[in-house]
This record gives C-alpha cells, structure tokens and sequence, in this order.
C-alpha cells in the first residue's frame, strides 16, 4: 500500500520530549505501512539521536536522517520534504503531541474533499504536564471549500499574521512539489513564508474547529527566546526579503488587500531593522554591513521603504560601519 501520510520532525536537543511525542504519532490507529515518521537531527548535542534510533528499532516506518551541521528547523524540513512520499504531509513540532486516533480522520477528510490544506485547532499544555491540558482560542471555524486567497479574504479580512502556525494543518504533496514550495533560510520564522505561500496558492482549501493537536508552551523554546536584538535583527533584515519574494509570487492571484498586507508587513519589519541595527555589536554590524552590500539590488529596495526618520537612525550605524570597513582595510595595507 502507498503511503498517504508523512509526518516532518526537525529535531534538536528534544531527548526529554521525543519519545513521547513519536508514541504520539504511533498512537493514531494507522496501519504503518500507510504513513512513514521522518525526524531530522540537527546535530544535537543531547542523546535526541540515540533516543530516535532506539524507537526506530521497532518501528521500519521510521526514517532517521542527521543534518552535517546545525542549520534550524526550516532545513531540516526541507530534508524531510525531499524524501518524503505520502500524500499529505504533517509538520510536527518534536516536543509536541498529537491527539489519539486523529490523523485517520483528517486524512480522510482530506482525501474525500480533494484539499490541498486541511486546518483545524490545538490545546496546548505545560512544559512536562501533558495531563493539564488547556483549551487553545479557536483560531478557525468550521468552513466550506474555498481557495486560499479567498479563505484569508473572508475568514481573516486580508490578515496573515494568524495563519502562521505549521502544525495546525494537513498539506498535500502535490500542492508543495508543483509550486516548487520549501523554507527559507532563516534563524527564526521560517514557517511564516511558507505556512502563507502554501496557503495562498492553494485552490482548495477547508477549515474545521476541532482541537487536534497538543503545543508544548516552554519558555525554552527558540520563539520563547527569539526578543534578543540579534535575533530581532535577523529576523527584521531577512523575513522583508522573503515577503518581497511572496508578493511578486501572489500578486494577481489573490485579492488585492492581501498584497498589501503583505507590503506593511515588510514596511514594519524593515523599519524594526534600522532601531535594531544600532543595538547590535560591532562584530553583527560588520557582518549586517558586508549582506547588505552583497545584493544591491535588494539594499536600495530596503532603504527605500524606510521611514526618514528612520533611515537617518540607520544611516547613522550603517556610515560609522563604512568608516570602521575603509579604515580596517587601510590597516591591513599597512
């Protein structure tokens, strides 16, 4: 029998978590020659590998893959999506669960209705409680099959911002191999390009307001830990240049208040960028300095949709960085 359902776990350091979030997986009444399990070790550092490989002993369905280097969640998925073979894929987050006997009938949904995105609602628990167990706001409703485009028109008002959140949906293969669809390389976020692209491309869509899934809140977590200002100012540099990317990809084929919530969107973060600029150390900002001058093309966009007020506070970190660049280069002439 093919496969019809593949799970994606990018995993780093979850040795306490991953047993159980696998038994999770296992715990849904498939037959296992109808799904496979991929995890992506991210070279990590505790015994996440040897816990994976000892629970793949039981288990054929199990593929363990191990990155040559760390390289974050958005690669290791992109691993896991070059091999994959089901029908839908399902991004798990390896410290999460998924709610018993669940998947069956989301696949079927899925499969019944030609989707190329099944979304649904999630609880969410403590840390190391998974017995106490909190009801998640309901982030969707029960609704009929529309296209992407139309489904964040109606149901959203144009706003992407909520529509983020990978493990919240079934997505079929097809939809991601037809469009050439992967994540892009970024520290953080690398779900929110991907999770939107996906989204608006898709022809047929459908939500349901039952709660599937169950988030692990730690404060641990690299989203719990991403408000450092390196952090900040790598997601305010890079996450712009991503959304260019999908506003090109969209526009035309979705309704018009989208691209242009798309367009704040990369406004604000450009903005953030030239406040966080400046609170960086001399090292980031040299290295912030040599990206920026690496793509002039994307630079002169980028400043371009700063404010004046902040283009002065950047310029006034970006020329103190030439300045520093023009007199290291002097120094090693000498």
């Amino acid at each position: 029998m093919s496969v019809r359902l593949s799970f994606i776990l990018p995993c780093y350091n979850v040795g306490r978590f991953i047993t159980d979030t696998l038994r999770s997986l296992y715990a849904q009444g498939m037959p296992e020659d109808e799904f496979e399990v991929i995890c992506v070790n991210d070279c990590s550092t505790d015994d996440t590998h040897d816990r994976i490989a000892a629970f793949s002993d039981n288990h054929s369905n199990l593929i363990l893959l191990d990155q040559p280097r760390n390289m974050y969640s958005g690669a290791a998925r992109n691993r896991g999506l070059d091999i994959a073979q089901g029908d839908y894929i399902w991004f798990v987050d390896s410290d999460d669960l998924v709610k018993p006997a669940v998947a069956p009938r989301l696949l079927e949904m899925a499969l019944s209705f030609n989707l190329d995105l099944l979304l649904f609602n999630y609880d969410e628990f403590l840390d190391e409680h998974p017995e106490d167990i909190h009801p998640a706001k309901d982030i969707f409703k029960d609704t009929e099959v529309m296209d992407g485009g139309m489904f964040v028109h109606e149901c959203f008002g144009d706003r992407l911002t909520r529509l983020s959140l990978l493990w919240l949906r079934l997505f079929r293969r097809g939809l991601i191999e037809e469009n050439g669809i992967r994540f892009p390389d970024l520290y953080i976020s690398q779900d929110c390009p991907f999770a939107w692209e996906t989204l608006l491309l898709s022809k047929r869509v459908k939500a349901i307001s039952e709660h599937c899934y169950l988030y692990r809140s730690s404060a641990g977590s690299i989203t719990a830990n991403k408000n450092t200002a390196k952090k900040a100012a790598v997601w305010s540099f890079q996450f712009p240049y991503e959304l260019e990317r999908l506003q090109n990809t969209v526009d035309g084929k979705v309704p018009v208040g989208i691209v242009r919530e798309i367009s704040r969107n990369m406004c604000h973060e450009v903005n953030q960028f030239a406040r966080r600029y400046n609170l960086l150390p001399g090292t980031e900002k040299s290295a912030y300095y040599q990206a920026m001058h690496s793509d002039r093309e994307w630079f002169q966009k980028f400043k371009s949709k700063l404010t004046r007020r902040n283009r002065l506070i950047y310029r006034s970190g970006f020329w103190g960085e030439r300045v520093f660049a023009l007199f290291a280069k002097r120094f090693t002439k000498d």
